[in-house]
């Protein structure tokens, strides 16, 4: 639109005397660009839309997916009061991993400020320095390291009290 209207001042401006101007053929231009508004929104909108989609499905939703699979595997095998810390534990970096996602989506930052996540008690001292280190779009990757070290000393704690892991015959 700036294109359109800085092309029809130019215009306007090398004429001399405006009442010579046909104003139907404004008006015509005016009718066919309004005719085009629509379809150039249409396109914009569907564009818009098409990303989020993928952002949604391809990006989030398979972080989504994974952290449900997470939390179900776990409550699923490590029953008892003395699993709850790692389970509490692990449903924090998932959190602060989503978050994490989402923040470097939205930022221009090369870095992500992640004071907060250590002030509501998603992360320790440490794992905040550890993220601030990260470049923006690896630091959502790092809890899930977090996790798998978490789940890996749930397994050992497991098996190293005579935890059995079940197998169905067929």
């Amino acid at each position: 639109w700036t294109i359109v209207g800085l092309a029809s001042s130019i215009t306007l401006s090398f004429v001399a005397d405006m009442s010579n101007v046909d104003p139907s053929g404004v008006e015509a231009l005016v009718g066919y660009l309004n005719q085009c508004v629509p379809i150039i929104l249409a396109v914009y909108v569907h564009t818009s839309m098409n990303r989020w989609w993928q952002l949604r499905t391809r990006g989030l939703g398979r972080v989504l997916t994974a952290s449900v699979n997470i939390c179900m595997s776990m409550g699923a095998v490590f029953q008892g009061a003395h699993y709850s810390y790692g389970k509490d534990l692990i449903f924090r970096y998932i959190v602060c991993s989503i978050i994490l996602m989402h923040r470097a989506l939205r930022t221009s930052e090369a870095r992500i400020d992640c004071a907060d996540l250590y002030k509501r008690h998603y992360i320790n001292k440490k794992e905040a320095q550890m993220l601030r280190s990260c470049p923006k779009y690896q630091s959502a990757m790092v809890p899930w390291v977090w996790i798998l070290r978490v789940t890996n000393e749930m397994v050992k704690h497991f098996v190293q009290n005579g935890g059995e892991w079940i197998v169905l015959e067929q």
